[in-house]
């Protein structure tokens, strides 16, 4: 069991350099300050994050939690200072773990839950997503524009997109799917152009 984790790590790992690799324009890669306007999924105001600051930063967002601090207890508010979206979990479903593998612009979650209702919370996500962009939503693998929800299922029981967020244009990856062991992911993965 140990040595799958380990794989499975090691996995998402590679997968995260490699989604970083590949920047011919020469310039720094170097993480930059995270997006700061958020917009509440119940209310629908605007927000601005930080004191003076409209942009949150791996320091602390509205919620004052540093990216690298996201535990079970702030998943929630992390990903609102960070990536300007408000989720909430459907009825019966809880976190199994949450942490910022970087510690700097991404946050993974995993919950336990009804399987069956992956689609509609990923549909969820997708659409809180949507709201929170001016540039539209793109295929996490290249720069095709979904129109609709039906379009980010990569395979059965998992769902991936991007967009561009915030003043900064920083580029957001959201993927929700079914983890080998039955759990639920979310992956949120910000970085900037």
């Amino acid at each position: 069991m140990k040595r799958m984790v380990v794989i499975a790590m090691a996995l998402v790992l590679v997968l995260s350099l490699a989604a970083c690799g590949g920047n011919s324009s020469g310039s720094s890669t170097t993480p930059s300050a995270q997006p700061g306007n958020s917009q509440s999924a119940n209310t629908g105001d605007t927000s601005q994050g930080g004191d003076n600051d409209t942009t949150p930063n791996n320091n602390g967002g509205n919620s004052g939690v540093n990216i690298k601090d996201t535990s079970t207890d702030n998943w929630q508010a992390v990903v609102k200072d960070y990536f300007g979206i408000d989720i909430s979990l459907p009825s019966g479903w809880s976190v199994d773990s949450a942490q910022s593998l970087n510690g700097i612009s991404d946050v993974t979650v995993k919950f336990s839950g009804n399987l069956d209702e992956l689609s509609s919370f990923a549909e969820t996500v997708f659409d809180l997503t949507k709201a929170v962009t001016a540039d539209g939503i793109q295929s996490a693998t290249g720069s095709t524009v979904y129109t609709s929800f039906a379009e980010t299922e990569d395979y059965s029981d998992s769902y991936s997109w991007k967009w561009f967020h915030g003043a900064n244009k920083a580029k957001v990856q959201v993927i929700v799917e079914k983890t080998y062991n039955g759990l639920i992911s979310l992956s949120i993965d910000g970085s900037t152009k």
